[in-house]
């Protein structure tokens, strides 16, 4: 059993909620639907929308790569689990580099930052 990937799908179900739940309270409901701009595809809802969708399809996504690290977790030698392992490797640690590089603040402001990185090692430490 690969304690890594289950250590570091329970952090990516973590930030998927944390993702989803403050994101919609604190980001997307206090959007102001009439100032934001049109789009080929309609108005100013449909970018509403649009954004929403895109918000919950990152959190979606990463849930998905928890549920594939925790089924790849009990055949940590499979080379398709450490395939995925490899690609959240790559995914989280690009997200909290990418943050703290916009900011180097953020890696004590915010705990995203953190989070990412470590979930990044743990998939780093199960693919070894």
């Amino acid at each position: 059993m690969n304690n890594y990937f289950l250590a570091c799908a329970a952090l990516i179900v973590l930030s998927g909620a944390i993702h989803s739940g403050l994101g919609e309270t604190l980001i997307l409901s206090r959007l102001e639907t009439d100032r934001l701009p049109t789009t080929p595809f309609g108005g100013q809802r449909m970018t509403f929308q649009l954004l929403r969708g895109t918000w919950h399809l990152l959190t979606l996504v990463w849930l998905v790569l928890a549920a594939a690290l925790v089924f790849f977790a009990s055949s940590p030698s499979d080379p398709r689990g450490v395939g995925i392992a490899q690609l959240v490797v790559v995914l989280f640690a690009m997200m909290g580099l990418g943050i703290f590089a916009n900011n180097p603040r953020m890696l004590l402001r915010h705990p995203a930052c953190l989070l990412f990185l470590s979930i990044a090692c743990l998939a780093w430490c199960g693919c070894r």
